[in-house]
């Protein structure tokens, strides 16, 4: 189906697209949430990594043991991608622990969203240009050989991606999601979805150009990549249902119900309804859609909502130790049958 010939007008793409979870303000985001940095076992990194058929920079956070375990036949990594217009380094409370638990944790920085290029290369119309993502990271896949210290090199790797909000989008885009934006069109100009933030992203951007879309935005599925982990995902309402059916890998959708930017039940719980592998943890104790980025203590807000101030009675840091959880329980329990 050509989607493309359906939009209607610039207008109509940009209100549609990229539901996104963080402001262009918060890109100097999340204070570093105090985490565990004693053990010099693990060892932090840098790596700077051209796709040059895209022209695009990978700047990519690495967080690993300095050690091998013995006898380990394949590697366990895991990718993370940012919500819009942030950075691999807001998750690092997940990211020192998957480490220590002996996990390769590649963390991607988006050209154009990410602050961590610079201020002078934040674009924010490249929220919109979301197929980027998923290139970045099967590019960073292709890349791994040369990407990780020669020690930790193998012939074979279980790769799940991580992404919160639409980061989540792009693990789902991963494991072979399609988007119908007429569906998401008519969903964010209904009356059901006022109280959806996502849906006021786009408005006063630049307009697409037809063309990428229609070559590039469903076609991101990478069979390398082996198991999904997805925080408070967004483009809940553009995912096609025959799509998210036919997603074969082991998921995890961790959302929050009482959530004060991408309703819970047209994101996570779409998501976790029509993937038939999917768990579904649900946080309803008031957490919202920023407790999942590091602790951090500015004044930054996306559409009015704080990135940093919880509601009354949320602890951020008990938050994370609780999706800690439940993440290396997905993790250990799909072990077999990720690898």
């Amino acid at each position: 189906m050509n989607y493309i010939s359906t939009l209607k007008s610039a207008t109509k793409i940009s209100v549609i697209l990229l539901i996104c979870s963080q402001a262009l303000n918060s890109s100097a985001i999340a204070g570093e949430l105090i985490h565990d940095q004693n053990s010099s076992a693990i060892k932090t990194d840098v790596i700077d990594l051209v796709h040059s058929d895209k022209k695009r920079p990978i700047k990519v956070d690495l967080w690993y043991k300095e050690s091998r375990e013995k006898n380990a036949s394949k590697l366990n990594v895991a990718i993370l991608s940012h919500g819009a217009m942030g950075s691999s380094k807001d998750y690092s409370w997940l990211a020192y622990p998957l480490a220590a638990q002996g996990w390769i944790v590649i963390g991607l920085n988006h050209f154009g969203e990410s602050w961590r290029y610079g201020r002078e290369n934040i674009d924010p119309s490249s929220v919109m240009r979301f197929w980027q993502r998923t290139e970045d990271a099967s590019f960073v896949i292709d890349s791994l050989d040369t990407l990780l210290p020669k020690h930790l090199t193998t012939a074979s790797a279980n790769i799940v991606v991580i992404g919160h909000s639409s980061g989540g989008y792009t693990a789902a885009g991963l494991a072979g999601v399609h988007l119908d934006f007429n569906q998401m069109y008519d969903y964010c100009t209904s009356s059901g979805a006022q109280a959806d933030l996502g849906c006021s992203y786009g408005k006063s951007e630049k307009p697409l150009q037809a063309s990428p879309i229609a070559e590039k935005f469903n076609f991101a599925f990478d069979n390398r990549v082996t198991g999904i982990i997805m925080l408070d995902p967004a483009m809940g309402p553009a995912a096609t249902e025959v799509s998210l059916n036919k997603v074969k890998v082991p998921t995890l959708i961790i959302g929050s119900q009482q959530n004060d930017f991408l309703p819970f039940e047209r994101h996570a719980e779409h998501y976790a309804n029509n993937i038939p592998l999917a768990e579904l943890v649900t946080l309803n104790n008031g957490e919202g859609h920023f407790v999942y980025i590091n602790s951090c203590d500015n004044n930054y807000k996306a559409r009015g909502v704080s990135l940093c101030e919880d509601r009354q009675g949320v602890n951020r840091g008990h938050v994370h130790q609780k999706l800690l959880g439940h993440i290396l329980k997905f993790l250990t329990k799909n072990s077999q049958v990720m690898t």
